[in-house]
């Protein structure tokens, strides 16, 4: 094998297609049956799911974008952990950075791409369907801590923020150029945690609130800081060996949701797909500019395209190829003319601070 490091192409190919995949799931997910496990396990939905794979139902293809959709989340912290280590321990960015200087950036950032697009979404909940959004929802997503009630935010997509600000506070607690020691820790921990829950409780709220916290991400968050730290590689030179780990971990990622053990393991699977995908992609030349350019605006899309699936659902009830792909579309249409929205708040906010300084 060779040395790997994921470059910033690799790295927005990788985002292009988990954020297609997550922007699909969430549109699909609600309108058709679940046949995947997201955040606690049912048997019946890994036995729908290989059910619909071995008779060729006619709903395979929106049970296959659903299925995968919901590991584009895994794809993103592991790009998240090594690009952590990658900027912060082996790039030095961090140098002479107090805990509150850190965890200020990081917070501003995730919470100027969400405050506009969420401003959005209770003006359009409004106005399109007369829904009210109460002080208490509104606080909890711009505070950026909804995913603590997953059962009663909405919309439950922005849970993800709060995830990503409770991952940025861990990383320099207890990982940021520290041993390996706190990072096997917190995994064993969390997976004890989530085997428990699964062993006791069948209906499975407590896994549920753990699922939306960083005690149930540590592991693909973990595996991209090990990754970047020690130069870790899965891939091949032989273009033949990476489609064949291909197939191979495509299989593993389904066979695997047939207990609920296993499933707890499936994000390693996906992340890997992730990494030999991206290496097979790069032999289809514009393929792999598009998805690296998705890439290159896959947090703005994250945050734009719960709107667009309101709308979807609540006006057009997407049933079809083309009103879902039409809803892809809008939401990237979208996401390009608020980047540089974003951009231009960012400057006018910074010119602000430099005046006060």
């Amino acid at each position: 094998m060779q040395k790997h490091i994921i470059s910033t192409s690799d790295s927005n190919s990788m985002r292009g297609v988990a954020i297609v995949l997550i922007v699909l799931h969430n549109l699909i997910h609600i309108f058709h049956p679940l046949k995947e496990n997201e955040f606690f396990y049912h048997p019946h939905n890994a036995s729908g799911f290989l059910n619909s794979l071995h008779t060729f139902s006619d709903t395979l293809w929106l049970d296959i974008l659903s299925y995968l959709g919901w590991y584009g989340v895994a794809a993103f912290l592991f790009l998240s952990g090594y690009g952590l280590v990658r900027k912060y321990e082996i790039g030095g960015s961090a140098a002479g950075e107090s805990f509150f200087q850190f965890m200020k950036y990081q917070v501003k950032k995730i919470f100027l791409l969400l405050f506009l697009p969420y401003l959005c979404y209770i003006l359009v909940s409004y106005l399109c369907f007369g829904t009210q959004t109460s002080v208490w929802q509104a606080l909890s997503h711009l505070c950026l801590v909804a995913n603590f009630w997953p059962n009663q935010i909405t919309p439950g997509i922005y849970w993800f923020f709060g995830l990503m600000v409770q991952l940025y506070l861990c990383y320099y607690l207890f990982f940021f150029k520290k041993s390996i020691l706190p990072l096997l820790v917190v995994n064993v921990v969390s997976l004890v945690a989530m085997v428990l829950c699964i062993y006791y409780d069948q209906r499975y709220p407590l896994l549920y609130f753990i699922r939306h916290q960083c005690l149930g991400w540590f592991l693909p968050f973990s595996l991209g800081i090990l990754y970047a730290r020690y130069n870790l590689s899965i891939v091949f030179e032989a273009y033949w060996k990476n489609l064949l780990m291909f197939i191979v971990g495509s299989a593993l990622l389904i066979y695997a949701n047939v207990n609920a053990y296993l499933w707890l393991f499936t994000p390693v699977v996906s992340i890997a797909l992730a990494i030999y995908g991206c290496e097979l992609l790069k032999k289809l030349k514009y393929s792999n500019q598009l998805v690296i350019y998705l890439g290159s605006i896959s947090a703005f899309i994250y945050a734009i395209h719960p709107i667009v699936r309101m709308v979807f659902l609540g006006k057009i009830h997407p049933q079809t190829m083309l009103s879902i792909f039409l809803y892809l579309l809008i939401s990237i249409l979208l996401a390009m003319a608020y980047k540089p929205v974003h951009g231009m708040i960012c400057k006018l906010l910074n010119k602000a601070k430099d005046k006060k300084e």
